[in-house]
């Protein structure tokens, strides 16, 4: 069983090896030693310990900024402070090279988010565990102002 450490994403390369089952790095003590000839490939993204990311969606939508076109929506799924949240991330931001990297927040508030998806309008589509309510997302300002704003409407489950 292996417990602790270890929510990422990855960026999947041709022949690339992510660290199955040499995990004793990730805090794995009955976990095989890696063998010293064997390149594991950095994580892309490392969320938070015990944050559990449950969906992704690749941003393909018209109706957000341009600059958040191939953005991946992440749902952090735990109740931890650092979770039950959509965040956002750029794969373009140099940001990533560096291990104190944090996605950025983008809907927070949410109690076991499970899923997102973009709607054919633009809009993301969020599921909630808990309650069984999808929750859309709409841009609904100027971005990047800090007036720009984010529209959540509730559409509960028959």
């Amino acid at each position: 069983l292996i417990t602790g450490p270890g929510d990422r994403l990855l960026r999947i390369i041709p022949d690339g090896h992510y660290g199955w089952p040499y995990y004793g790095a990730r805090g794995c003590d009955s976990c095989p030693t890696s063998p010293p000839q064997l390149e594991i490939q950095p994580d892309f993204v490392t969320f938070p310990d015990f944050s559990l990311p449950r969906g992704l969606v690749v941003y393909k939508g018209a109706q957000f900024p341009s600059d958040m076109f191939d953005n991946l929506f992440v749902v952090l799924w735990n109740g931890t402070d650092y979770a039950q949240r959509v965040v956002r991330i750029d794969p373009q931001d140099p940001r990533l090279a560096y291990e104190e990297y944090v996605p950025e927040p983008f809907i927070t508030g949410l109690i076991r988010p499970v899923d997102v998806a973009v709607a054919p309008d633009g809009s993301l589509i969020v599921a909630d565990f808990i309650y069984g309510n999808l929750w859309q997302v709409r841009y609904t300002g100027l971005y990047p102002t800090p007036t720009a704003a984010l529209e959540i409407t509730q559409e509960a489950q028959p």
